[in-house]
Formats: structure tokens, C-alpha cells, sequence
């Protein structure tokens, strides 16, 4: 029997290290590199390379005039000031102020004001519209950023929403988009509170995929018009009503599209909802369906098909009372998914139950599922929103491995122990 720490999905641990001030007064070259600065990063000697990093507020106090002292890339400021040196920026957020002495920036976003006292180039990034300074400007935009939030307490601060001007969404130097995240988000997720019901516009966003955020709470996601593109997204609640557009052949196209995406309910009430590797934990309701390779745990109401528009749903589990007419199928299965179970502290009281969405753990396919879910995707991997993460995968591989060298008759047997998952405690002193 081994144990090992079992997968925890999109509800992990946060990969940043989080600190409340920072202070870099040696002479030298200074990294620092997937950090939270709460509070005030001062450097008063050598030069600074910022990289993922989220700063409230940066103090250089460096005299170095032309010479850069701060270097920073796909990071997060609320303020910045550089009073007597030159700064770059590469993929950054700035939501306050930035004063510096000289300023490179590219692909960045400036919800602020801008003081450069000599100058500088801004290239392919948001500008604030009463930029007066004398800076070298190219490709550049005015345009408002449409944040989930632009306050850097909040969460979500500096993250783009889909329905964001289209010159900001893609108006980087290489087609994405401009800011902190112009890197992507990709084993860095940022979760942001969904409350009451967030409203969106998405006819003019020109297919902006919303990439690797965690829309968590007890509110819901509400698209009204044009179509809303996710990759890599955990949300509570979605509802999409928009109306599906038809092409020349009178064939319904997507008002959603989702790729290895967790949903707690999703309802798409008056279009077509393209799902792949995707997990429904609820109710899961559409007027036209496409799916493949996706896990629908509890119901799945969809409304009568016709010939034209039929649904498809293949290589998935569905539940077993589905009923609609013009439904096509493929190698579905209607097992049930057995998700993992963890003891959670609930009043003072251990209770063994399974994760709730927004706890770690949420999801995951215990090895007691049937393999009909656990390697019934076409390509054999796992369905769902973790196919990606190849979970199932992974812990057959260590149990085939491990019976190469075990004595006959002996079988390895790998128990989820979530206690590994905790950091030690620290050495008593003395």
C-alpha cells in the first residue's frame, strides 16, 4: 500500500509567494520571480528583473538617469515610480500612476497617468488619452480596458474581460492581448468572485477566449448577445442567451465554446454549446448540443432536435434518462462518476464527504470510477475537465510500473492520502 497525495484540480494551492513589503538595497543585479507584493517593493541599489509577479506599489530610488534599473515582464503594478532611472516594461499592468525618468514599455496597459521626464517609447500598448509627454508612440491605443476589476486589492485586477475593446484584446505586438497576462495564464489561474449576476455583451469581441481564470462563488456569468469562447475555466454558473447564428447551409454555429472547462450549472437556452473535455457537476441545459468527451454528472435537459440541427454527443458520459429527439451518439457510457471524497473540518465535526465547487479536489475521478469514464475518451485518456492533466492516466502508469517489480502474486495498491498535500511543521527551536 502506497500513498500518495491525490489531485486537487483547478482548486489548488495559489503558485505565488505572497509578501507584505520588500526591500532591495544591494548593489547587484536582483530577480524576483511568481511573487505577491502586498504592500511596497523599494529598490535603492542595483537593478531589478520583476517576472509574474503582482506589486502594489514599486519605489526605485536608484540614480542612474539613462541606465535601466527596473526590467519587468507580464507583472502587475497598482503604482510605479522610478524618479531618477530608466524603466522597461514588457507585457505589464500598470492601474495607477507610473512615474519614471525614462520609459520602454511594449504590449502594456496604462490605466493611469503617465510621467516620463525625458521621454521614452510606448509600442503597441494602452495609453491614457491626455498623454502629454514626449514619447515615442507606435501602435498604440486610447481605448478604455474593461477589467473585472481595476482596484489591485480586488480580485481580478488587471484581467481583461471578453467583452474588452478589441484593439486592447488583441492589440499586442503579436496578436494577443495587451497587460500583465499578455503571457497567459497557464498553471497560474486567477480566481475571481462571480456575485449576483455579472452581465456581458460579447457581439463585438470578435472571439476572445477567456483563458485559465477560476469564476467562483454562488453568482452567475450572463452572455445576452454574440458568443463566449473559455479554455481551462472553472465557473459556478454560466448562462448564455444569445441566439445561434446560421451559416449558408442553415447550419446552427456555437454561442459556446468550451475546452477542458469545469462547470458547476450551464445553461445555453437559445443556441448551440460546443463542449470538449468539459465536467457538468449540475444541471446542464441547451437548446442544441455538441460534446465530446465530456463528463454530465446530473441532469441533462435539452430541447427537441430536428434534422438540420441535430445534437451530438459522443465519447461522453450521459445520464441515463436523456431524452430528445434527433439525438446522435457515439461510444457514450451512462456509468456514474465516482469523485473523491475528503475529510473537511465542519464546526469542530470530520466529515468524509466529496468537494464542493471551489474546494480542492473538486471533480477529480476517484480510480474506483468505472474505466468507461476513466479512459473512455477518444484517445483513451480520462473524460472530462481534467483529461488535459491526464490524472487517471498518470496512476495507472505508477501501478503498471510498479508490478514490473513486485514478487508474483503481490499488487500494488495506491491509497489518496490528502495529508501529503500540507507542508511540515517547522523544527521546534533549540
Amino acid at each position: 500500500m502506497l500513498h500518495a497525495p491525490p489531485p486537487l484540480g483547478f482548486f489548488g494551492p495559489d503558485p505565488y509567494t505572497t509578501v507584505s513589503d520588500l526591500d532591495y538595497s544591494a548593489e547587484g543585479e536582483h530577480l524576483l520571480e511568481d511573487h505577491h507584493v502586498q504592500g511596497t517593493l523599494t529598490v535603492s541599489a542595483g537593478r531589478l528583473t520583476l517576472r509574474r509577479c503582482t506589486v502594489k506599489q514599486l519605489v526605485a530610488t536608484v540614480s542612474s538617469h539613462d541606465d535601466v534599473i527596473l526590467t519587468a515582464e507580464d507583472t502587475l503594478f497598482d503604482t510605479v515610480s522610478v524618479g531618477a532611472g530608466a524603466a522597461s516594461f514588457d507585457g505589464c499592468t500598470v492601474l495607477g500612476s507610473t512615474t519614471v525618468f525614462k520609459l520602454t514599455a511594449a504590449n502594456c496597459i496604462f490605466n493611469g497617468s503617465i510621467s516620463a521626464t525625458a521621454g521614452g517609447s510606448i509600442r503597441y500598448s494602452r495609453i491614457p488619452a491626455d498623454l502629454d509627454e514626449d514619447v515615442e508612440q507606435e501602435a498604440n491605443t486610447t481605448d478604455v480596458a474593461t477589467l473585472f476589476s481595476a482596484l489591485f486589492d480586488e480580485p481580478g485586477a488587471g484581467v481583461l474581460r471578453p467583452d474588452a475593446p478589441a484593439t486592447i484584446l488583441f492589440g499586442a505586438e503579436d496578436g494577443g492581448e495587451m497587460g500583465a497576462y499578455h503571457g497567459g495564464r497557464v498553471d497560474r489561474p486567477v480566481r475571481i468572485p462571480i456575485l449576483g449576476t455579472v452581465t456581458m455583451d460579447l457581439s463585438a469581441s470578435s472571439g476572445y477566449t477567456l483563458k485559465d481564470l477560476i469564476l467562483e462563488g454562488s453568482g452567475t456569468l450572463r452572455v445576452i448577445q454574440g458568443g463566449l469562447n473559455l479554455e481551462r475555466v472553472a465557473a459556478f454558473d454560466v448562462r448564455v442567451e444569445s441566439v445561434s447564428p446560421t451559416d449558408a447551409a442553415g447550419m446552427f454555429q456555437p454561442v459556446l465554446i468550451a475546452e477542458d472547462c469545469l462547470f458547476d450549472r450551464l445553461a445555453v437556452v437559445h443556441g448551440l454549446a460546443r463542449l470538449v473535455y468539459c465536467t457538468v457537476l449540475s444541471q446542464c441545459q441547451t437548446h442544441r448540443l455538441q460534446a465530446s468527451d465530456t463528463i454530465f454528472a446530473a441532469g441533462l435537459d435539452l430541447a427537441p432536435g430536428t434534422a438540420a440541427n441535430p445534437h451530438c454527443i459522443r465519447f461522453s458520459r450521459i445520464p441515463e434518462d436523456v431524452d430528445a429527439g434527433y439525438l446522435r451518439t457515439l461510444e457514450n457510457t451512462t456509468e456514474p462518476p465516482i469523485f473523491y471524497e475528503f475529510a473537511f473540518d465542519e464546526g469542530g465535526e470530520v466529515v468524509q464527504r466529496r468537494p464542493v465547487f471551489g474546494e480542492p479536489g473538486c471533480a477529480t475521478l476517484h480510480p474506483a470510477t468505472s474505466e468507461a469514464i476513466r479512459f473512455g475518451a477518444e484517445d483513451g485518456g480520462e473524460m472530462g475537465c481534467y483529461h488535459g492533466w491526464r490524472y487517471s492516466l498518470l496512476m495507472a502508469a505508477v501501478a503498471d510500473k510498479l508490478n514490473d517489480f513486485l514478487p508474483v502474486g503481490m499488487e500494488a495498491v495506491i491509497v489518496p492520502d490528502l495529508r501529503l498535500h500540507r507542508l511540515p511543521r517547522e523544527a521546534c527551536a533549540g
